[in-house]
């Protein structure tokens, strides 16, 4: 069954902030997982979390992946170097280290466009990831916009 098969239900914004402190060398997962027989179709997203204070080492960063394929194989990455802070828009993505994809137009076009999708079983994970000398005490900042659909 394809996609143009299952019927459309609606829109929903997942609005996913956490404030409780990550510490340094570890990192907070999110799930992106739909209840049973709903398919969720991300079409936007927005991620910021400030730099850890007082760090004077290290990158902190968002990274997307689906559940079943963990961390290694990550769909999207975006990493700040300390001292910076680290951001997902819909139409910019903001790190000072590294991003994947390095493109802007490629990072539009795969949470602009709808390129990931997450079910029940195989759902998306976003997680923070603190990799700075110090803890991350501010807020974390995750919002995301689906497409739900019955009918997998």
């Amino acid at each position: 069954m394809g996609i143009s098969q299952c019927e459309f239900i609606g829109l929903e914004n997942l609005t996913l902030t956490e404030s409780d402190t990550v510490n340094a060398s570890a990192s907070k997962a999110v799930n992106i997982q739909p209840p049973v027989g709903i398919v969720y179709q991300i079409i936007m997203m927005r991620a910021h979390a400030a730099d850890p204070a007082g760090s004077s080492a290290g990158t902190h960063k968002f990274r997307g992946y689906y559940k079943t394929a963990g961390s290694n194989g990550t769909c999207f990455l975006c990493s700040s170097n300390t001292g910076g802070a680290v951001a997902i828009n819909l139409t910019s993505w903001v790190g000072t280290a590294s991003k994947q994809p390095a493109d802007l137009t490629d990072q539009i076009a795969l949470i602009g466009n709808g390129m990931l999708w997450s079910d029940h079983t195989e759902y998306f994970v976003i997680r923070y990831e603190n990799d700075t000398d110090v803890n991350q005490t501010g807020p974390r900042t995750l919002e995301v916009v689906v497409k739900k659909y019955r009918g997998f």
